[in-house]
């Protein structure tokens, strides 16, 4: 069952192509200042779209809803678990 949301994305301007791509070319996109611009688009926030926006990190961000910057940042929390370094700073080896 899909979970259709708007979500609100800032994004780089260098990163546009990704949102054309997933999107198309006619979405409204309200400029921020001269790097980045807003888009909000309604997307099913599956794994896959989640997965989409946490690999571009750095070039979007999602702004909301709560409920995704929430898992957003339990995937965060969750990487960093696995990968972060603990107190010696040594990395975490499994």
């Amino acid at each position: 069952m899909a979970d259709m949301q708007n979500v609100t994305l800032m994004c780089r301007k260098d990163y546009e192509s990704y949102i054309t791509e997933r999107f198309g070319s006619d979405i409204e996109k309200n400029e921020v200042d001269d790097e980045h611009f807003e888009v909000t688009v309604e997307v099913d926030m599956d794994p896959v779209f989640i997965g989409w926006v946490a690999g571009l990190v750095g070039g979007i961000r999602a702004l909301g809803p709560g409920k995704l910057v929430d898992r957003l940042r339990d995937i965060a929390a969750e990487l960093d678990s696995v990968y972060g370094r603990d107190k010696t700073g040594r990395e975490h080896l499994m």
